[in-house]
């Protein structure tokens, strides 16, 4: 024996009318090298007497249709009779018995709800039918261009493969007709499980265990795992494992039929049932007396020519249908035509009668008045009708009386009940929708813990996505349902905050707080710089928190205020001026564009980025006389589109324009993609590069966060507050491992992530 088998079944300890069964058959020594191993995998309803006393049938049908069948005598003196023609003989066999049975014990049978799979095992060959959402998956290793076998396993799905959209559907008579085989690689292995496997394990999941541990050793691990799902729903599955080296020997013609790695399907669907059928005319020629005449032999004879009428008939017919669907597709588009107009003149008529009535209204006091007076005599004959009710209810005898008020008081208590019945009908099934919810945000706590576990970053952030989506789809209109959210919510952005190294500030302590809100933040020389363009006053923050006013003969627009390698520059969208001692010194730029929507200064040149222009120009600094001139156009190609809201330079320039950030090196854009973050990144302000241009900062007011990731555009961590609600400025201090952000008047140190 070249194989090795471990099967798995895992039922829920939950109430639950579904259960698993695996059927591995245990044949002698001689009769497994005859004829191989049969098994069955099933899910069945054990609620349901006719659903389990058919899987039984199945069971016994086929290990007696398989092992006790009369053409294992003739496998010895016949070479070409195999395997394949023996197992699809007792599939035929035990679908007729199938049919049979439902008919004598009056069992009606859906074959959709059917979930089984039955199979041999002989040497390295595998042989399998299926009925239901079963996966049967391949796991091997593929070759390199040298032919050498690779490490790593790779993970074909069979089922997938060999299902066939033309095919017929499934019905009692045939429920097994589509048969796959073909051969288990040298030290590869098949996995067979039910969907319900795939749902809760991911493919890597399934190949790292399957390939790394025994077989034995492989279902315990997966039984650990789908046990602690604590699901409603069975698990099954088996493993097969090919100990050999050496390939079994087919016949050249079936060899070259067959994919080097994967299965070789003997058809999906019709394909599978055409087979069958070949197969059985096989197996009668070969048992036919020689010289004997059979019908069938007349009929292949005629069937090409029969075959080539079909053909032409059916080409003439669709040729007749096409030109046919044409003229009733111009006429129905005529009638469509006719039919709208007759509708909008309809409309239209209706639309200028109710004008014309509501004119009347306002010009014809006739009507005006009949109107007045029909609304008085319907109020005078509603209070009449009361009247007489009112009488005539004092008019009745007392019985009568009585027996009227026991009547209206059992319909108010009928009402009522009916009433209070509805509000404790829906208060039930939102405390079943709750609980619901509760047990699938569990599962999918569980099954994020084993994406992580096994670095399946893609398929967390998927089943983030999905724990999010469940609680938003919870009811919160009592106080247990919001303690429940909220609780939801909690574990939610813990396990968020885990995954994407977030840090959540809680009323944060600002290391300083400026006299007025400020529009830019910037660090030079060991100080802070802030400013307030309506004050036209720039704040000068020393380390000590003390704070110095330093005002100057600005616009009084928004103030941007820059560093270049320790000078302090103050752009306010008109002019730039430099910093000197304690004063501001006006620029003179020559021809200046007309509109320039971000500036920074970097190695003393000034760069300006022109929307209008779509390029970003640059400047050349002459100290002497502090002007900037020789304007050149720094861009090779436009600037990137939408609102320009910062520009800033560091070797490399980074534009924020609209919801997007783009890079330029020497001129030219640079492919900077940004990883995905949860939330998606959404309007950003700011970007700002490092000094050692390892890292990039970003400003996001929208979600009320700073990110950071590396150049490259890999995430790295990113700091959340609701005390950010006007994030307006950053800064760095990579000396001290300092971040700096400016939320209005107070200013935020924090510490700077370490990359991994």
């Amino acid at each position: 024996m070249s194989y090795k088998v471990a099967p798995l079944t895992v039922n829920p300890k939950q109430k639950s009318t579904l259960s698993s069964k695996v059927f591995v058959s245990q044949p002698s020594a001689e009769e497994e090298q005859l004829v191989g191993r049969l098994f069955v995998l099933m899910e069945i309803d054990h609620s349901r007497a006719d659903e389990f006393s058919v899987a039984d049938f199945i069971v016994k049908e086929i290990y007696r249709h398989y092992y006790e069948n009369e053409q294992f005598f003739l496998r010895e003196k016949i070479a070409n009779l195999k395997i394949d023609y023996i197992f699809e003989a007792a599939l035929t066999k035990l679908n007729k018995g199938i049919a049979e049975f439902l008919e004598t014990e009056k069992i009606h049978l859906n074959p959709e709800n059917l979930n089984i799979v039955i199979g041999v095992l002989h040497k390295n060959r595998l042989l399998f039918a299926h009925i239901g959402p079963n996966k049967a998956m391949l796991l091997y290793r593929p070759k390199s261009k040298t032919g050498e076998a690779l490490l790593n396993y790779n993970l074909l799905d069979v089922s997938e493969k060999t299902e066939d959209p033309t095919s017929e559907l499934v019905n009692t008579n045939k429920l097994f007709a589509n048969v796959v085989n073909g051969l288990i690689p040298p030290r590869g292995y098949f996995l067979f499980a039910n969907e319900a496997v795939m749902e809760y394990l991911s493919k890597k999941q399934l190949t790292d265990i399957v390939t790394t541990l025994p077989p034995a050793g492989a279902a315990e691990q997966l039984r650990t795992l789908l046990e602690q799902t604590d699901a409603y729903v069975p698990f099954f599955a088996l493993i097969v494992k090919n100990t050999s080296g050496e390939e079994y020997a087919l016949p050249t013609s079936e060899v070259a039929a067959l994919p080097e790695t994967a299965l070789s399907p003997a058809g999906g669907g019709r394909v599978s049932v055409d087979q069958l059928n070949l197969t059985q005319q096989k197996t009668e020629q070969l048992l036919t007396p020689s010289g004997m005449l059979t019908v069938k032999k007349w009929l292949n004879r005629l069937r090409p020519a029969s075959t080539d009428i079909k053909s032409f008939a059916q080409d003439k017919a669709r040729q007749l249908n096409i030109s046919a669907g044409r003229l009733n597709i111009k006429r129905q588009k005529l009638q469509l035509g006719k039919k709208t107009a007759d509708v909008l003149k309809i409309l239209a008529s209706l639309l200028m009668d109710a004008g014309r009535f509501i004119f009347s209204l306002f010009t014809d006091p006739t009507v005006y008045k009949n109107i007045l007076e029909n609304s008085n005599k319907a109020a005078r004959r509603l209070v009449f009708s009361l009247r007489n009710i009112i009488d005539t209810f004092r008019s009745l005898q007392p019985k009568h009386k009585i027996l009227l008020s026991v009547i209206g008081c059992c319909l108010l208590l009928f009402i009522g009940n009916r009433v209070y019945s509805s509000i404790v009908s829906s208060r039930e099934a939102a405390a079943a929708r709750v609980a619901e919810t509760q047990t699938a945000f569990e599962q999918k706590e569980h099954q994020l813990e084993a994406s992580l576990l096994y670095n399946n970053t893609e398929g967390a952030r998927t089943l983030l996505t999905e724990m999010n989506d469940l609680i938003n789809s919870l009811p919160q209109k009592t106080e247990k349902e919001k303690a429940v959210a909220a609780e939801l919510t909690t574990r939610y952005h813990q396990r968020l905050d885990a995954l994407y190294n977030i840090t959540r500030l809680n009323n944060p302590s600002p290391f300083v707080e400026l006299p007025a809100d400020g529009d830019s933040l910037v660090l030079a020389n060991g100080r802070l710089y802030s400013a307030n363009g309506q004050n036209k006053t720039v704040y000068q923050i020393a380390l000590d928190k003390s704070i110095t006013n330093l005002v100057g003969d600005f616009s009084g627009k928004t103030i941007n205020v820059l560093n270049d390698e320790g000078d302090v520059y103050v752009w306010d969208a008109d002019s730039l001026y430099s910093l000197q001692g304690s004063s501001f010194k006006k620029a003179t730029i020559e021809n200046k564009p007309a509109s320039i929507e971000a500036a920074a200064v970097y190695n003393t040149r000034l760069y300006a980025l022109s929307s209008a222009d779509k390029t970003i120009y640059r400047f050349n600094q002459d100290k002497k006389s502090f002007s900037f001139s020789n304007r050149q156009n720094w861009l090779k190609e436009d600037v990137a589109p939408g609102a320009i809201s910062s520009l800033t330079v560091n070797g490399r320039i980074y534009v924020v324009a609209g919801n997007a950030i783009k890079e330029y090196a020497g001129g030219n854009s640079e492919d900077l993609r940004l990883d995905d973050t949860s939330p998606a990144l959404q309007n950003p302000t700011m970007a700002l590069s490092s000094p050692d241009q390892k890292s990039l900062y970003i400003l996001e007011p929208a979600n009320k966060r700073v990110l950071v990731y590396s150049n490259a555009g890999k995430y790295i961590a990113q700091y959340v507050s609701e005390s950010f609600g006007s994030l307006k400025g950053l800064a760095i201090d990579e000396s001290a491992k300092k971040l700096y952000v400016l939320n209005g008047k107070a200013i935020y140190e924090l510490e700077i992530p370490l990359q991994k």
